[in-house]
């Protein structure tokens, strides 16, 4: 990452300094923040709406862009439709959970010690943090280190009153110094902990309602004195299984009521009751029954669940299709058949190449999710993206005209500078490898080239380009090509290796350097380069 971001930097100084309007004399030179990528660079693992419409968003991330500048934070971000604020100085570790009660308090739970009332000052806070709009406060605070629960928290949800946690933790601290063992589950009354029977005998991941009915998932076997795999029922004294039983290999990671009224099941199984279902399945109160033919991939893990008056939405780690759909980790189900959503969200972070969604929130009439991303729909978006029923937007405006991924090479000509990594968006296109700016948007090369980018070079206004493509603008050209601003050139037949730098004297010689062995003469003779 420490690559990527220097020479995205040094892109943007570079346009200021040398693009098609020079700056002026006498003014600063800075650089042009117009190339931070919007949204959140990071991992979103929990977002929630409180009455204003503002967004709580949370997870393991420390800088977000709204298209007017990067802004640090820690692990949680409120987004006010405009822009992202701080809050407080966030929390010092991933934040995996996050509900809002009808007071505006906003519950926050992870996986963390302190919570930062401004950048520098803190509160102990373990794992369990409480922000009444201008400052943390724990839950269960005794002294500076009992307070919270001994682990971390996976999820939150308020229901009459009371704050539900579930998670990895086995104690809370309670106000008086004493420890309460829960076991995975417990609730916050407001002055104390609750223990909810004796738990769960395994963690639990995920918790809903229904009436005054909480519903609770995981990976347990046994809830309280009750034998009930993956999903229980707490009624406020006893918990009980669903009347039909799950079965043992089925881990629950979401639960959602759908707009039918059933209860709407998802996360890493292949029967659920007796019933073939791949990942997610629902429960109309008699039984189990699949969603056609669910997820069907050998890593098609649901995440998340999130449901308006229409539709089940679901969104994890499955890969391009639900039958004939093309629908990339995010679906929508309306009681008959799954649609998609555009192509879903694509691309990593951090060097990886597969994303996936892992909270899901209907706002209103639109859809959020937030995960490990780079691209939802057609647009460039990192982290979280905004569903309006046809398409995805990022969030912020302006801006966003950074790469996604490793810029490896730089060359300025008159028409624009040049740009080569190994990238796969530029700006809000689809764009890889190379791509030209022209001083305000970018572009495609001809027709692009096939593979990773590592060295450009300009000469007479002709761009050398080298890499591992073995095409450009569609021709054969083995890792080294001449574009001379309308049309692709091959130099030769190339060379049989990656090509890392390339130079080019004034009497129009052109040195490449690399990982190669030969290269191919126009007339397929070769020259030993060992």
């Amino acid at each position: 990452m420490k690559t990527t971001t220097l020479l995205v930097a040094l892109i943007c100084a570079t346009v200021h300094s040398v693009g098609a309007t020079p700056m002026s004399d006498g003014v600063p030179e800075r650089w042009d923040r117009r190339f931070g990528k919007l949204g959140i660079h990071g991992i979103v693992s929990a977002i929630a709406e409180d009455d204003q419409g503002n967004l709580y968003i949370g997870g393991e991330f420390q800088l977000v862009n709204d298209g007017l500048g990067n802004l640090s934070v820690r692990h949680i971000v409120k987004w006010d439709g405009q822009r992202f604020r701080p809050v407080g100085g966030g929390v010092n570790g991933p934040v995996h959970a996050i509900a809002i009660d009808d007071y505006g308090t906003v519950y926050v739970g992870g996986a963390f010690s302190r919570a930062y009332q401004d950048d520098v000052n803190s509160t102990p806070a373990n794992n369990i943090a409480r922000w009444d709009g201008a400052f943390w406060h724990p839950l269960g605070q005794y002294d500076s280190r009992s307070n919270g629960v001994n682990r971390s928290v996976e999820d939150i949800h308020i229901l009459d009153g009371t704050v539900y946690l579930a998670g990895q933790f086995t104690r809370a601290n309670q106000p008086d110094g004493s420890s309460l063992t829960v076991n995975y589950v417990t609730g916050w009354n407001g002055h104390s902990w609750l223990a909810l029977d004796s738990g769960m005998d395994a963690p639990v991941a995920t918790l809903t309602s229904r009436d005054t009915i909480l519903y609770a998932g995981g990976g347990f076997a046994r809830a309280g004195s009750a034998h009930a795999s993956a999903i229980a029922r707490w009624d406020g004294s006893a918990w009980a299984p669903v009347a039909v039983d799950p079965g043992p290999g089925v881990a629950v990671n979401a639960l959602v009521f759908g707009p039918d009224d059933h209860l709407y099941a998802g996360g890493s199984f292949m029967m659920i009751g007796g019933q073939f279902a791949f990942h997610i399945a629902r429960w109309n109160g008699i039984q189990w029954a699949p969603l056609e033919t669910g997820i069907e991939s050998t890593m098609g893990i649901v995440h998340a669940l999130s449901a308006d008056s229409t539709y089940v939405y679901a969104g994890g780690t499955f890969f391009q299709h639900i039958g004939a759909l093309t629908v990339n980790h995010i679906a929508r189900w309306d009681g008959t058949r799954w649609s998609s959503m555009q192509t879903g969200v694509q691309g990593g972070q951090f060097g990886l190449d597969i994303g996936y969604v892992k909270t899901l929130a209907v706002v209103q009439d639109e859809v959020y999710a937030g995960g490990i991303f780079s691209i939802a729909g057609e647009v460039s978006a990192k982290g979280i993206a905004r569903w309006d029923g046809d398409a995805w937007t990022p969030l912020g405006q302006g801006g966003n005209f950074g790469l996604n991924f490793m810029v490896d090479a730089v060359g300025i000509a008159d028409h624009g500078v040049y740009v080569g990594g190994s990238f796969s968006t530029a700006g809000n296109q689809r764009i890889a490898h190379l791509a030209r700016w022209d001083g305000s948007d970018w572009h495609e090369v001809g027709l692009g080239v096939t593979n990773s980018v590592y060295a450009i070079t300009v000469h007479d206004e002709r761009v050398y380009v080298g890499g591992t493509f073995l095409r450009a603008g569609g021709i054969q050209v083995n890792r080294i090509a001449r574009w001379d601003g309308v049309a692709w050139h091959a130099l030769g037949g190339g060379v049989n290796g990656r090509v890392k730098a390339i130079a080019a004297d004034d009497h129009g010689n052109v040195y490449v350097g690399g990982e190669f062995t030969r290269a191919t003469n126009p007339d397929q003779t070769t020259v030993n380069a060992a």
